[in-house]
């Protein structure tokens, strides 16, 4: 719809375009789809030109903010998760480009992470629902905040921001710098004792935050209809869908033992809807019953279900697939050998 947001994506030597090109791979109908888990149809997106892509020369960095942008711009600052902030006056890397740029432009920056602080508090009590609040400091018309639990145990992670600056306080001068989202992203520092997979699932869910965010926003800004309960629940469909297709994925089930030494042994690989709903990442999810994962897998081209004469609801992967060969895990090379990666704690807890 108008309200979809477009990406318009920076230089990274091709890596967006080669990844977006490869999506877009359509899958014949009848077969089936195990690891285009969350994916859903690309193809409108490509048509309308939603992906764009900022081509720079080798070295050249994409900078925080047009001089002179074409259309209504907002930049997003890929931030802090441990802090929420801009970083201090002798920060290097993306945090420093952005707070000189805002610096710049006359933005209180201490009152804007003030103000992104007590954001985050309103928007973790109000779960996938836009919060607001006007003039929350000096240049800026309004901020938006966005709560999504199904980010997981990533604390900083699950919140996203839209700023709207005010008309004289836009950076680089420019009338078209007219926003910066703020957004985090994990990493093993930071959010240690997690498996690969809940990484691969976070950013799928920040990626999905954000665009809603943007989504509802550029429909209070045009004066569209507000975003609705039922679009709401087909958005959590969506997530949980996701995550359930990713358990059931060959990436997933060659390296992670939690649902494979479950399938294993099952009749047609079917496994009991109970597991699934009882896996700890499903409490971010609000997943109480089991009714509630068969409508929001209905549809889903990564997995079947079923229920059998008794009420009990059951899910495999498409087709029955068999079980792909267990990987051994990625080793490290050290001293002429090779090392295993330590082992972390946690290991089936997201």
């Amino acid at each position: 719809s108008e309200a979809d947001p477009i990406l318009d994506l920076a230089f990274d030597h091709g890596v967006f375009e080669r990844a977006w090109w490869e999506l877009l791979k359509e899958a014949p109908e009848d077969s089936p789809v195990i690891d285009r888990w969350g994916i859903g149809p690309l193809s409108v997106w490509d048509i309308e030109g939603r992906l764009r892509y900022d081509r720079r020369s080798t070295g050249e960095p994409t900078p925080p903010f047009d001089a002179d942008p074409t259309e209504d711009f907002a930049s997003l600052c890929a931030g802090s998760a441990s802090r929420l902030h801009f970083g201090h006056k002798r920060s290097v890397g993306i945090l420093r480009l952005f707070r000189d740029t805002l610096s710049s432009a006359g933005q209180d920056i201490t009152a804007l992470e003030g103000a992104q602080q007590e954001l985050r508090a309103e928007a973790e009590k109000r779960p996938r629902e836009l919060v607001r609040r006007d003039r929350p400091c000096t240049g800026v018309l309004a901020s938006f905040a966005r709560f999504s639990p199904e980010v997981g145990d990533f604390p900083g992670c699950g919140v996203a921001f839209i700023h709207i600056f005010d008309p004289e306080s836009r950076p680089l001068g420019s009338a078209r710098n007219v926003a910066m989202l703020y957004a985090t992203s994990p990493n093993s520092w930071t959010h240690r004792g997690h498996l690969p997979g809940a990484f691969l699932l976070a950013l799928k869910a920040i990626g999905s935050n954000i665009s809603r965010m943007v989504r509802e926003y550029n429909r209070l800004a045009t004066g569209m209809s507000a975003v609705e309960a039922w679009e709401r629940s087909m958005w959590w469909q969506t997530d949980v869908k996701a995550i359930v297709e990713y358990y059931f994925s060959d990436k997933s089930l060659k390296t992670e033992r939690y649902f494979r030494e479950r399938i294993v042994g099952q009749e047609d690989g079917w496994l009991d809807m109970e597991v699934v709903k009882g896996y700890p990442r499903m409490a971010h999810c609000n997943v109480t019953v089991k009714e509630e994962l068969l409508d929001a897998l209905k549809d889903s081209k990564c997995v079947d279900t079923k229920v059998d004469g008794g009420g009990n609801a059951f899910v495999r992967r498409a087709g029955g697939k068999p079980l792909p060969n267990l990987q051994e895990p990625r080793k490290r090379r050290f001293g002429g050998g090779e090392v295993p990666w330590p082992k972390r704690g946690h290991a089936d807890s997201d």
